[in-house]
């Protein structure tokens, strides 16, 4: 009788990267309307709007593609190795100017509201993950072949990556959390006028 534990579990694992996939980017989606929707919308010029973008920025890049990223090497294992290794770096590369983007974004809107940079531990604990990811990028590119991170399962590179994910996921746990009641309703104005769409605190 043929066994078919092998196929089972390469379906398990199928469902599993879907499954992934699809709350990876409704989280990306509900960030995204969060921000657009009920916070007014984004912007490039020092306002709340620019915050916004700080969130979006992070979600999308530093926990979605870094997560895509990791799983590539596992979703396409029977692939040449060169092309998976291309797609790896293009989605890190990505993810790196898209949380750059993020970045720039809070500074920006911190430099224009006169609020001091770094002063939370969501701060620091995001900025330490940034320079972490940006060291991870060029010291595993210039390894020579063979080094940490360049063999597939190489432990020094599964240790980097996922030690980079749960950096991303601990500045997630450590933003600062709005303080009173939050209403997601959109502000209306005095004169009865659509308002900016803020959270109310």
């Amino acid at each position: 009788m043929e066994d078919l534990s092998p196929r089972r579990g390469d379906s398990v694992f199928a469902g599993l990267v879907g499954a992934s996939q699809v709350l990876g980017l409704v989280s990306v989606v509900l960030t995204g309307v969060w921000m657009g929707h009920y916070r007014g919308g984004f912007a490039w010029d020092g306002s709340a709007q620019e915050f916004n973008l700080h969130p979006l920025c992070m979600v999308l890049g530093l926990i979605f593609l870094q997560g895509d990223a990791i799983l590539v090497y596992r979703v396409f294992r029977n692939e040449a190795k060169k092309h998976v290794k291309l797609l790896h770096g293009i989605i890190h590369l990505l993810a790196l100017i898209i949380s750059i983007v993020g970045v720039v974004a809070v500074f920006d809107f911190h430099r224009a509201a006169k609020i001091p940079d770094m002063y939370s531990l969501h701060s620091w604990c995001g900025m330490a993950t940034l320079i972490l990811f940006c060291l991870q990028d060029h010291l595993l590119s210039v390894c020579p072949r063979g080094g940490a991170g360049q063999r597939l399962g190489d432990p020094a590179g599964v240790v980097w990556a996922y030690t980079g994910l749960l950096g991303h996921q601990g500045g997630v746990q450590t933003s600062p959390k709005p303080r009173g009641r939050v209403s997601v309703r959109p502000l209306q104005e005095p004169d009865g006028g659509r308002g900016t769409n803020t959270l109310k605190l």
